[in-house]
């Protein structure tokens, strides 16, 4: 760790959705100010995004160290432990450094919050399908129509939303025990795929955020 530098790290904060996943564990992203450090502890300041700091405090989160040559991500647990009178945090390293080689900044949020889609094959319609996370290259989506377990990985799929139309390659099917979950490849977006995160993804957070103020 390097005094007056910034660092981001990873919380997973249980959330509950209305669609299809009742209890989940979504990723924040979130980056301090280290502003002092001594052996394996440092005090941490201004968190962004705000409020942060109240959902972390006693408890452990995954701090990214750094980043390898070839990409890799190098991440050790951390735990707030405790809070100090300006919204700093002590924090202790409480693990060991681990190389993660797959690693995805995956944006996850209720799949109500993004709204529903229609699902085409071949221009035949398939069902309805919601999206509980978003990468720029990936997107995993959930329905409760059963004919998506018959699909195979390779299926190109249209999703479409109004004037929001994405092309879609699936490459993973999982049934689970209230939905079917599909792990896809976007070939193609009509719309730009970080103002579609800015817009859900953020606001979801400072949802969360603002309940456990």
């Amino acid at each position: 760790m390097v005094k007056n530098k910034r660092y981001d790290g990873i919380y997973f904060q249980e959330a509950n959705c209305k669609l299809g996943l009742k209890a989940f564990k979504v990723p924040v992203f979130f980056s301090f100010k280290v502003v002092d450090l001594e052996n394996k502890q440092f005090i941490a300041k201004e968190f962004t995004p705000p409020g942060i700091n109240n959902l972390i405090e006693k408890k452990e989160f995954l701090l990214i160290k750094e980043e390898t040559d070839n990409g890799n991500l190098v991440l050790i647990k951390a735990l707030a432990s405790k809070s100090l009178e300006d919204d700093s945090l002590i924090i202790e390293l409480v693990g060991k450094p681990k190389e993660e080689k797959r690693f995805f900044n995956r944006y996850t949020f209720c799949p109500e919050y993004a709204g529903k889609f229609k699902a085409f094959k071949d221009s035949n319609y398939l069902g309805d399908v919601y999206i509980q996370d978003i990468s720029l290259k990936g997107i995993n989506l959930i329905t409760s129509t059963p004919e998506f377990k018959n699909l195979e990985t390779g299926t190109k799929l249209t999703i479409v939303q109004k004037t929001q139309i994405l092309r879609v390659e699936v490459v993973r099917i999982q049934e689970k025990r209230t939905f079917i979950s599909l792990g896809c490849k976007i070939e193609y977006s009509s719309f730009s795929i970080i103002n579609f995160i800015f817009k859900h993804y953020v606001e979801f957070i400072k949802e969360l955020l603002f309940k456990n103020i």
